[in-house]
């Protein structure tokens, strides 16, 4: 490959990196924090990155964490909704210290970023506990994040709505689909629903928001490390010339 060649597709993978910045970075601005180091090889995305690379695992990425935390709270550490519920992860209260609880820490702990984190982590994963028929990691993660915005209760009763009614209660289709007539007197009375009536719109509304959220932060990082590989490659043909 020749130096021109080489130049001509660093150039348009910039322009391909700047233009996708300038598309999703059009977001409110967070409140004025603390900024943290920007590390070399990883994308920025908010203050609180290192944050969630510190409690991300092997089922819950950092970028899906750092979704889930603008999703909820647009990386405003501050905000309290209007149902209590408090910092990044947007956790309320009761739940938080019956989380606090089976982490088996004091609830005299102080209240920090990186807890509010770890202690999202923690209840996403005893969420997910509670789905045991759902195999496939991608499909749980619709689940997961339906329980979190709105509880296990109408995602549980949807899952034995889909079973007993003879659809595929691992199915994430399926199961939100009955999830969008939860409001309906047919359903939410069959004998297999313990929660009555729920509008999922919202939720439904919440899952696709995080999850293409999602998508978008890892297209962002892909489109980071093509760069990064692009700026070596030239390097390499530079010092070979």
């Amino acid at each position: 490959m020749t130096w021109k060649k080489a130049s001509v597709l660093l150039l348009t993978a910039a322009l391909i990196l700047v233009l996708f910045l300038v598309r999703t970075c059009r977001q409110p601005e967070p409140e004025p924090v603390a900024a943290t180091p920007r590390p070399v090889d990883y994308i920025y995305i908010s203050p609180y990155d290192t944050i969630f690379r510190n409690c991300a695992d092997s089922v819950f990425d950092w970028k899906l964490l750092a979704a889930v935390a603008y999703s909820e709270s647009r990386f405003k550490d501050s905000l309290v909704s209007d149902m209590g519920a408090t910092g990044l992860m947007q956790i309320v209260p009761r739940t938080y210290d019956r989380m606090l609880r089976r982490m088996e820490l004091p609830d005299t702990i102080e209240r920090t970023n990186e807890l509010d984190v770890r202690v999202a982590v923690f209840l996403m994963h005893e969420i997910g506990a509670k789905f045991p028929f759902v195999t496939d990691e991608n499909e749980k993660l619709n689940f997961i994040l339906a329980s979190y915005n709105s509880g296990t209760g109408h995602v549980l009763d949807a899952a034995r709505y889909a079973r007993a009614h003879g659809m595929d209660r691992s199915s994430w289709k399926d199961v939100s689909s009955v999830l969008s007539r939860m409001n309906q007197e047919s359903v939410y009375t069959d004998s297999v629903c313990r929660n009555g009536s729920f509008n999922a719109g919202p939720t439904l509304r919440y899952v696709r928001y995080v999850q293409n959220k999602y998508k978008e932060y890892c297209s962002l990082e892909l489109l980071f490390r093509a760069t990064e590989q692009l700026k070596e490659n030239l390097y390499e043909i530079h010092n070979n010339d």
